[in-house]
């Protein structure tokens, strides 16, 4: 944050990789909400419930963290409401569709922590910008390494366009 803004947003860099995660996790949901949605007014009452018990639960985490920790309490807080509110629709999707996404869930979970990990070891080593390309061409070979045979298909896929075939 520093690097592209300047000293004048550094406090964001604590929020922004809260405020990333939430993102995703609305991201990933989207499909599962539009096919619930779209199926039944089951899916509405369902979609429109997990809004607002994620919005119920995000206020009552910024009610305990604000005080706590400031601004970070409402990025927490409202992460914590969206994994409710992307969470739910996953979850019903998952069930209906009898859907075989457990690997899938596995390697983005897994994903997703070593991202964390690797911010938060960051953080606590202190370590400057220099090392943010290292981290990240680490995290590129740890995936690739997950998701070898998807990778593959895709270059296949790829490379069959590129050749005309």
């Amino acid at each position: 944050v520093r690097l592209i803004w300047g000293e004048s947003f550094s406090a964001a860099a604590d929020l922004l990789p809260v405020l990333l995660v939430a993102v995703m996790i609305n991201t990933l949901s989207v499909a599962s909400v539009n096919s619930i949605t779209t199926r039944s007014q089951r899916g509405m009452v369902i979609s429109a419930s997990s809004s607002l018990v994620g919005m119920i639960v995000g206020i009552c985490v910024w009610l305990v963290l604000l005080p706590r920790i400031g601004t970070l309490g409402v990025a927490i807080g409202y992460l914590c409401g969206t994994a409710i509110i992307g969470g739910i629709p996953i979850a019903v999707a998952w069930r209906l569709d009898h859907h075989t996404w457990a690997g899938l869930a596995v390697k983005t979970a897994g994903g997703l922590i070593l991202i964390v990990s690797m911010l938060w070891a960051e953080r606590v080593a202190g370590l400057g910008y220099g090392l943010y390309p290292v981290f990240a061409l680490a995290f590129l070979a740890a995936w690739l390494v997950v998701v070898r045979r998807d990778a593959r298909w895709v270059v296949g896929m790829l490379l069959k366009r590129r050749i005309g075939g």
